[in-house]
């Protein structure tokens, strides 16, 4: 799926991608049990997200100095 937004729009997004990575890798390292862990979207998949759009926002020119996430 392609966006275009603007850029404004487009970091507020990248920032709430990034909140929820870190929210779900503290829950991950917290709760190590994979039946706590139901429902929670898994850390690898935030970040696969999270990549994705801030790669898709630097070919459309914008965001350009921020990193993707490792």
């Amino acid at each position: 799926m392609k966006f275009e937004l603007k850029e404004m729009d487009a970091l507020r997004i990248i920032e709430a991608l990034r909140s929820e990575l870190i929210f779900s890798k503290t829950y991950y390292e917290e709760n190590p049990r994979e039946e706590d862990r139901a429902g929670v979207t898994s850390p690898d998949e935030w970040k696969e997200l999270y990549n994705k759009f801030l790669l898709q926002s630097k070919e459309q020119g914008s965001l350009t100095l921020l990193k993707l996430a490792k």
